[in-house]
């Protein structure tokens, strides 16, 4: 077998990566149907290659994305079967892990299992990385914890967000956060703060 490999190599190798490459631009494009297809293209074209040491790397870099790309796509029982096996991995960079964690706590939120998702969400969270993957974490964990009642940490969350975040951009627009937060001082009985946060908000949303 291993004969057989080196046989493939190195013009399929070649090619594995220019395939890596173009569905990683499909999915910076946002055609997640045709990324999800590019990677699973890919993964079954260049099995050898991908199940030997030296590739394992593409391999789990590839299926991860491909995971991701089911969730973005709301196949989200398929993508948590996928992103369960590759939590597992031992290749992936920081920010892929996080993106893993980030993804499956999705997948659980968007089926219903918030307690699952919320751990997941801290998971992201514990890797104290400040890019936009935690960002966005930390909007949508506080917004779990708003819907638990757990009013002090989600005001935590959010307020992290403004002191650690708020020149990233990421897929939340800052209004949402804001209008949140504000709701969250409401809820807490902080009128200036609600009033001071809505304002924020208002300001955001005509920028």
């Amino acid at each position: 077998m291993i004969t057989e490999i080196q046989s493939l190599a190195p013009m399929h190798e070649i090619k594995m990566d220019i395939s890596f490459v173009e569905a990683c631009i499909t999915s910076e494009k946002g055609d997640h149907r045709k990324a999800a297809s590019q990677y699973g293209n890919m993964l079954r074209e260049y099995t050898k290659l991908l199940s030997t040491a030296e590739h394992r790397d593409l391999y789990e870099a590839a299926y991860s994305r491909r995971a991701g790309e089911l969730a973005n796509l709301g196949e989200h029982r398929e993508a948590i079967a996928m992103l369960k096996e590759a939590v597992s991995f031992s290749t992936l960079p920081a920010e892929d892990y996080q993106c893993v964690r980030l993804w499956l706590g999705i997948c659980y939120e968007e089926l219903g299992e918030n307690d699952l998702a919320v751990e997941e969400y801290l998971r992201v969270i514990a890797f104290n990385n400040i890019n936009c993957i935690e960002a966005e974490t930390r909007y949508r964990v506080a917004r779990l914890y708003f819907i638990r009642g757990a009013l002090t940490q989600a005001k935590y969350h959010l307020e992290a967000y403004f002191q650690n975040y708020s020149e990233l951009v990421i897929r939340v627009p800052k209004k949402v956060v804001y209008e949140l937060l504000s709701k969250t001082c409401i809820s807490l009985g902080e009128k200036e703060n609600a009033k001071h946060y809505a304002k924020m908000s208002k300001n955001a949303n005509a920028k």
